[in-house]
């Protein structure tokens, strides 16, 4: 009986540290909308920490792959993160790959999250790759993360958290330039009040027009030649 106690003891108490290992921690702590932060466990400290994102461009283009590293300029003894990425209706957008080191990639209820695998020294930073949907209902795309700034005691009290989030959105796909022209023909022959007309579609606005006569209106006049 007393050996079986014993083990339950040894049982509960490897939980216990399993709990609080940070080298896996609970999804959902993002600060993302609908979530918590890692602030729900860790608390009490006074270091601070200072989070930049970096390698997502703005406007994001569909279906690209991007090198994303999440910065901590930090005097904690240790730091760790979490991030996700929402659209503008709060659902996941887009995927992780590639985690480089300290880095661990895991997915639940219906979001993807990068996160460190293990706890790293001050001013760390954690790179990982992110593609971007090939299309977006809301262009929206917002990165919420999460970081522990930790007194590396072993234990979640002492230590401060810090939350951030960057903005971008995704592009619309640009289709190739295509162009039509109309012209009105002289009244008379010999005449200089012919004029032709031509209608851009495609490409990016606004067009810029240049004729071979020098004329740089969408519309051209007078002497030009058919």
């Amino acid at each position: 009986m007393k050996r079986y106690f014993y083990f339950m003891l040894v049982l509960f108490g490897s939980l216990s540290l399993m709990s609080l290992d940070p080298k896996n921690p609970p999804t959902g702590n993002s600060s993302a909308p609908g979530e918590i932060s890692c602030g729900s466990c860790h608390s009490g400290g006074a270091y601070t920490a200072t989070p930049t994102l970096m390698g997502v461009p703005n406007p994001v283009v569909p279906g690209q792959t991007y090198t994303v590293t999440l910065g901590v300029t930090s005097n904690a003894v240790k730091n760790g993160f979490q991030l996700t990425c929402l659209d503008g209706n709060n659902s996941n957008c887009g995927s992780f790959s590639v985690p480089g080191a300290g880095v661990n990639l895991t997915a639940a209820n219906g979001r993807n999250y990068a996160r460190q695998s293990t706890p790293s020294a001050a001013n760390a930073s954690w790179t990982f790759k992110w593609t971007a949907p090939a299309s977006l209902t809301n262009n929206a795309i917002n990165f919420y993360y999460s970081t522990a700034n930790c007194n590396g005691n072993g234990k979640d009290t002492g230590d401060k958290v810090t939350n951030g989030s960057f903005s971008t959105v995704l592009s619309s796909p640009v289709t190739p330039v295509s162009a039509t022209v109309s012209k009105a023909d002289v009244v008379c022959n010999g005449g200089n009040n012919g004029s032709a007309t031509v209608t851009a579609s495609g490409g990016q606005m606004p067009y810029a027009y240049k004729w071979s006569n020098g004329q740089t209106s969408q519309t051209a006049t007078r002497a030009v030649k058919f």
